[in-house]
């Protein structure tokens, strides 16, 4: 099991916070965003997780590796020759799993790839043939992923998606609205919708099978959004059973200065508005 962590965005929503700064780096409640969703990852490594891979653009390439190396004296950061045609990547060894920074070349919001991109450069980077995480860097949580895992595993390895409930169906308009069988798969799917009819939604965390990383580069190769990851999984749900997970907890998108404020009072131990 290995894991790729969406970092490539220029967050424009944001500036001119993250002009200079990437999203994932902003500080929430001391340490940086993406910290938490390492930290959520690295108990994964009881069920096998065995590397952890983040996309990021070149732009703030060097201040990823500088922030995840973590400097201390028993932290040493990695770099090696790539294969041609991978990715750039280089490791950082001072966490419990190895953290591996991958450039997907962008300096401009004009040439990022986008999440789906960003998925499928990604992934060429992985180094087993297990089933493999995406979360988006920008999702804050506060549940533990062994639950989905477990799932994952009694749905005989079928696409897995991690969903969240939130106070009232108009709440989805930002994200999207998601119909279950009663077995939990995905039975209809709509991107920000604009009469929803739940408060459930899929958040930008998936376990697939090893078998979808052909599925992404077929959904690119017909011409597809690169830029929404809900899109994939719209598209994927239409051509195989996707399954959900709805773990519970409490749940971030930091895409505006008020989620932002509101995670960082959170995980600094206060609670969520």
């Amino acid at each position: 099991m290995e894991a790729v962590v969406l970092a490539g965005g220029f967050a424009t929503r944001l500036y001119p916070l993250t002009l200079n700064t990437a999203k994932p780096l902003l500080d929430v409640a001391g340490k940086p965003a993406i910290a938490h969703i390492l930290e959520r990852l690295f108990p994964l490594a009881g069920r096998g997780l065995t590397g952890i891979v983040v996309v990021v653009p070149e732009k703030f390439a060097s201040d990823f590796r500088t922030t995840l190396a973590r400097p201390r004296s028993a932290s040493t950061e990695l770099a090696g020759d790539s294969p041609s045609g991978s990715p750039e990547v280089s490791g950082v060894a001072s966490w419990p799993v190895p953290v591996h920074i991958v450039s997907n070349g962008a300096m401009t919001v004009e040439q990022k790839l986008g999440a789906v991109g960003d998925m499928a450069w990604g992934v060429r980077s992985l180094s087993g043939n297990g089933p493999f995480w995406v979360l988006a860097g920008d999702n804050l949580f506060d549940f533990e992923l062994d639950g989905a895992a477990a799932r994952f595993e009694e749905a005989d390895c079928r696409p897995l998606v991690v969903t969240h409930r939130l106070a009232m169906p108009a709440d989805t308009r930002l994200y999207n609205n998601i119909r279950l069988s009663p077995e939990g798969f995905i039975t209809e799917f709509v991107e920000k919708p604009k009469e929803p009819w739940s408060p459930l939604f899929a958040t930008c965390m998936y376990l697939f099978p090893r078998r979808i990383i052909g599925r992404l580069e077929q959904f690119l190769a017909e011409g597809n959004d690169p830029d929404r990851a809900g899109d994939f999984v719209r598209w994927l749900f239409s051509r195989e059973e996707v399954v959900t997970f709805e773990p519970g907890g409490t749940w971030f998108d930091i895409g505006s200065v008020q989620e932002l404020e509101e995670a960082s009072r959170f995980f600094a131990g206060g609670t969520h508005d």
